[in-house]
């Protein structure tokens, strides 16, 4: 898919064209499955992975947000790709130096973890990671 392809590129340091594809993979979504999918949360967080990776963190956070709160409503806020569009918010957010706005999304995923969120599921780690990191 486009979007397997845009990771491959970002693997790859080719961030522009993983960029470009990731883009014309959420035009194609939203024209067969409207804006309003589980695959455009997912895939808005696979850009703000490549915006994070080329340090444009303000628009990374952007995208995070939109992908998180999309995500909160079509499968709920404890639903494991709702909590990792969280986790890597607090990932952009500790990078862009937003220490308390990084702890408050790594909190709600570390809510879950247990519940939602089983021990031991890397996102769950990450967030435990940024938490500490941003409470330091």
């Amino acid at each position: 898919t486009l979007n397997n392809l845009s990771v491959s590129y970002t693997y790859l340091g080719d961030h522009a064209r993983a960029e470009a594809l990731v883009r014309e993979a959420l035009e194609a979504e939203a024209r067969v499955h409207g804006r309003g999918s589980l695959n455009t949360g997912s895939l808005l967080r696979t850009l703000a992975s490549v915006l994070e990776e080329q340090k444009r963190l303000a628009e990374a956070d952007s995208v995070a947000r939109a992908s998180a709160a999309l995500l909160a409503e079509v499968v709920g806020r404890d639903h494991p790709e709702h909590l990792r569009s969280l986790a890597m918010l607090a990932g952009i957010r500790y990078s862009r130096g937003d220490m308390a706005g990084a702890a408050a999304a790594a909190r709600e995923v570390a809510a879950a973890i247990g519940g939602a969120l089983p021990e031991g599921q890397p996102v769950a780690t990450t967030a435990l990671q940024t938490l500490g990191l941003a409470l330091d």
